[in-house]
Formats: structure tokens, sequence, C-alpha cells
């Protein structure tokens, strides 16, 4: 099998706080997934026909003024071609709470072809894994284990763990390994999250 490096993730972006809260008050509180498309118009277009799953209805758009300052930067990471899907979250966490899967995981794990996503978040920003060798990919990958693979590697100095940074966008591929941070405060926080994701073919 192929040995490969982890791929960290690529700083695109710093946002204004205030216009992902714009964007967090026109979805509103709870959890969004559906595909979207852009339109001649460079508007976000939610599918509805093809509408996930998630707690809000679906909207027909995200209108410009609130969609692009925060994500202006994403459509030249993002796969060309392919569909948007599109996550949203915002939600209250108490102490030791984590909003998403909290293990380590790569986006797009089980598909074959390149991914491209893009995320930002209000607090509690995501990790990722730097490698310090050469790992193989596929057998973490189509690890159930994941979580303890990097704990054991971390331990042998294998792989270093950092944080991005809140209101910044990050471009990630399908080697980025990551994870949502749990809420280390000793008070609940509201956090906002949004993904955006490509995958070759789909």
């Amino acid at each position: 099998m192929s040995k490969n490096s982890l791929q960290p993730v690529v700083e695109l972006d710093a946002v204004d706080p205030s216009q992902l809260e714009l964007l967090a008050d026109f979805l509103g509180r709870g959890e969004l997934n559906a595909f979207c498309s852009i339109n001649t118009d460079g508007d976000w277009m939610i599918d509805e026909s093809r509408f996930r799953s998630g707690e809000l209805e679906a909207v027909d758009s995200i209108p410009n003024h609130f969609i692009q300052p925060v994500i202006k930067s994403a459509t030249k990471w993002l796969l060309a071609d392919c569909d948007v899907q599109l996550s949203y979250r915002r939600s209250d966490l108490s102490p030791g709470d984590i909003q998403r899967s909290g293990g380590w995981h790569f986006d797009g794990a089980g598909f074959e072809g390149p991914v491209r996503s893009v995320i930002i978040s209000s607090i509690l920003p995501t990790e990722y894994a730097s490698s310090t060798t050469d790992l193989d990919l596929d057998v973490m990958k189509n690890s159930v284990r994941v979580d303890e693979h990097v704990d054991e590697m971390a331990r042998r100095g294998e792989l270093i763990v950092k944080s991005t940074e809140s209101h910044k966008v990050y471009g990630l591929t399908e080697n980025t390994l990551h994870r949502s941070q749990s809420n280390g405060q000793r008070v609940a926080v509201e956090r906002t999250f949004l993904r955006l994701l490509t995958i070759s073919g789909r």
C-alpha cells in the first residue's frame, strides 16, 4: 500500500464575526444538511428536492450579502462541477459537550476520488493532525478505531495536534484528519459551524 502524509488545513480567509452572526441569524438555531448550487447571479440556492436532514426547514436561497462575505474564498477551493453539500449547525453546548461527531475523521471517507471542503466556526475551532512521518492513510480511513490510532501515534510523537482559529475559513482535502473540540469551559457556549463539501464525481 502507498504511504502518504496527512494534509494540514489551508487558511483561505478571515471573516468579521458580525458577518458570521448575520448568516447565523438568517438561518436560525438548529441543524441543516442540504445540497446547494449557485445560480447565474451568484446566489447560493438550496435544492429542496434533495434536502437531506435537519431540524431547520430548507430555505430557497441564501442571499449574497449573508453568504458571500463568509465563503467568498470557498469557490476557488471547492471542486468545480460538483454538488455542494452544506452542513450548518447553531446550538448551545454544555460543558464537555461536542456539537458534531467528536471523533477523528476524514471528510468524504468511503468515497473514491478527490474531496475538497471548507469550514468555519464561531467558537471551539476544529482541531487537525499533522504527521511527522509517512502514514498508511488507507488503513486509517478504513479503521473503526481511528481515535485509538491517533492517540497512540501522538504519544509516540508521530502526530502533532493543532487547532484552527475561530472566524477563519479553512480548506480541507480527503487527507485532512480533523475533529470537533469539546466545550472545555465551565459554562455553556453557543457555537455556529458551517461546512461546504464537494466530492469528485458527485
